[in-house]
């Protein structure tokens, strides 16, 4: 056998190895055909509420021109394999990060813990269903007790998955009637405890609580489409953060030679923001690497263009987006931090 063939024998027979312990994982046999979760067997009012669960689940993989979109085909089946995971795994990992993105943004399109437990059911029901167009028994395969029990199981556990669903909302509708009944009793007054049971004073608790790894720095173009795109509704929005983003998002706005166009829909806006700030950003490292000043945060560069401003070397480029903001090429909502050119002094 040459080395092409046993490269080729190699890759087919670890494929199909690989197939096989797939379908040992998710409990079929090996002659089972494996069928992908879709969204076709739902009618219009609910696929229509499922479209929208999907624009918030994958709005960084959709509507771009290019090809940071996802084929919509293949949003079908990833949505489908969220919704149908989403009922078991939030019993058993309720705080991971898929459980809180989807809580997330069901809240968002408000949807309830039930509607998404019987589209899993469906979902679910259309992964069982067998092949259309697979041939027949002449005679009907009876069911063994086995076989019936275990569908009797599931579909237990499957209603037992939406008691749970509308129970969890009827104890929090109760959790906001209590709130709102008695505004004193707010868990937030509570001190954190120590290990030994004992309450701790604010100050301690801030130094017990244990530091978190410091965030990559992200480029140019990130902090710019984060700006420009609305904040999620449960985000925490960070003071000092947010002053960094909005001087680097000053700077990005003088180095646009052409101009921007950053308003809109958010499905509509969100391709040409994100070709503005990544021109912005291609613009400044030109714009630096001429100078032979090597820079890649957005924290170094901010700071590098600062001392720059505060020098009076970038009067050229602010009276250039002054220009373009009167023409009209700079279109934006309100601007709330704008440079002004400077005479060798600082005046951020």
């Amino acid at each position: 056998m040459t080395a092409v063939s046993k490269a080729f024998n190699y890759i087919v027979s670890t494929t199909q190895e690989d197939q096989m312990v797939g379908k040992s994982l998710t409990g079929c046999d090996h002659e089972t055909t494996l069928r992908l979760p879709t969204l076709a067997n739902f009618d219009a009012v609910v696929l229509r509420r499922i479209r929208l669960l999907q624009v918030k689940l994958f709005n960084a993989s959709q509507g771009f021109a290019d090809s940071l979109s996802l084929r919509d085909d293949v949003a079908d089946v990833l949505t489908a394999t969220a919704i149908i995971h989403y009922p078991e795994m939030r019993l058993h990992s309720p705080e991971s990060p898929y459980i809180k993105r989807v809580r997330q943004a069901l809240s968002q399109v408000q949807v309830t813990e039930a509607e998404i437990a019987a589209w899993a059911i469906v979902i679910h029901r259309t992964l069982k269903q067998p092949e259309k167009n697979a041939p027949s028994s002449p005679t009907p395969r009876s069911t063994g007790n086995d076989e019936l029990l275990l569908r009797q199981t599931m579909l237990l556990e499957q209603q037992a998955q939406l008691l749970g669903g509308l129970a969890a909302e009827v104890k929090e509708l109760n959790q906001r009637v209590g709130r709102l009944e008695n505004p004193s009793r707010e868990d937030s007054t509570q001190l954190p405890l120590d290990a030994a049971g004992q309450s701790i004073p604010p100050s301690d608790a801030s130094r017990a609580t244990p530091g978190r790894a410091h965030s990559r720095a992200k480029p140019l173009a990130s902090v710019w489409y984060e700006w420009f795109l609305p904040a999620l509704p449960n985000a925490r929005q960070n003071r000092r953060r947010h002053h960094e983003c909005k001087v680097a998002v000053s700077f990005m706005r003088i180095f646009l030679p052409m101009g921007y166009d950053v308003t809109g829909e958010e499905s509509d806006a969100k391709g040409r923001i994100l070709s503005s700030g990544r021109e912005a950003e291609a613009n400044i490292l030109a714009f630096l690497e001429a100078k032979n000043i090597k820079a890649k945060s957005h924290g170094t560069i901010v700071k590098v263009l600062k001392r720059m401003h505060a020098e009076g070397k970038l009067n050229e480029q602010i009276s250039r987006y002054q220009k373009l903001h009167q023409e009209g090429k700079a279109v934006e909502e309100s601007p709330l931090h704008v440079l002004k050119p400077c005479d060798n002094q600082r005046t951020m």
